[in-house]
């Protein structure tokens, strides 16, 4: 399968998932939390939809940094957003909703919860950009070149003091 065909077959899932999203009913923190999850993972499936291809000696590998700097922070803020947006208060929402307003970003919290819905589709897409492709190829043991060169002979010094001194100057 090349690259452009799982990416399609990628979309095409992920468009289905989103399909289903709208059949679910949003109205009870249940339903809020089915709509988040089923966009986070159509997110998850169009992101993973680009290391299906297949190539010879292609590993799939898990990207630590990658995990730590960008998808923890995201998954914190829009984590926060998506919880301070359920729509039946709990306790976790009112403390979100409290903190914010300690923290003075109660406004931007408020008026980011319209968007949950695409905060969780963004961190399924980005958990997918954790892991990423590499080449395993395995070098070939090649012994190295060496090249052997005959010494030059020094000069002899018990020829050169042989030689009478030549005299440099006025003579």
């Amino acid at each position: 399968m090349t690259r452009a065909v799982a990416i399609l077959l990628g979309t095409g899932v992920a468009g289905v998932l989103i399909w289903t999203t709208a059949q679910v009913h949003r109205g009870s923190t249940g339903g809020y939390w089915g709509e988040v999850a089923i966009l986070a993972a159509a997110g998850l499936i169009l992101g993973a939809s680009r290391l299906l291809d297949r190539g010879a000696g292609r590993t799939v590998t898990f990207s630590l940094p990658t995990f730590a700097i960008a998808f923890l922070p995201a998954l914190i803020v829009a984590g926060w957003v998506i919880v301070a947006g359920q729509p039946n208060g709990s306790w976790l929402q009112n403390h979100v909703m409290t903190w914010s307003g300690n923290i003075s970003v109660g406004r931007i919290v408020r008026d980011t919860t319209a968007f949950a819905a695409v905060l969780a589709f963004g961190l399924g897409v980005l958990l997918s950009l954790v892991a990423e492709r590499r080449t395993t190829a395995v070098a070939e043991s090649v012994a190295p070149v060496v090249e052997t060169r005959e010494p030059t002979p020094a000069p002899d010094p018990v020829e050169d003091t042989d030689r009478e001194p030549e005299l440099v100057g006025n003579s």
